[in-house]
């Protein structure tokens, strides 16, 4: 990540930070300003209907009901949402996943060893 940092501070002009967690609060917005940066026209309408496509619950109805002959992209079991590709998409859900102990490890060693503001938040 800190390779990847050093690249958007070296060539701004040819980055775009964007958060999960902005992606999640605004799709919309978000995925035209994504695809106006790549130059690409915006159809709101078409974004609009591929976002209510790709909604965590429709993703996770497809998995379970096996809706692809790609191996990747199936479930391990499709009666344990953990094994799906797309679990949840919670803003924050890892701190359900890990133990106080290992979030705080974590963290220490995000601020230990990440060179920058990712703009990680909750």
């Amino acid at each position: 990540m800190n390779v990847w940092m050093d690249y958007v501070r070296k060539h701004p002009e040819t980055t775009m930070r964007v958060s999960y967690e902005a992606m999640r609060l605004n799709p919309q917005p978000v995925m035209t300003n994504i695809l106006r940066f790549v130059g690409l026209s915006v159809d709101e309408n078409i974004l609009a209907e591929t976002i209510e496509d790709c909604r965590f619950e429709r993703i996770q109805a497809r998995e379970k009901a096996k809706q692809t002959d790609n191996p990747w992209l199936m479930p391990a079991d499709a009666s344990d949402v953990r094994t799906f590709k797309a679990r949840g998409g919670r803003v924050g859900e890892y701190r359900d996943l890990f133990s106080d102990e290992q979030i705080e490890r974590i963290e220490t060693m995000l601020r230990d060893h990440l060179d920058g503001d990712f703009g990680y938040s909750e």
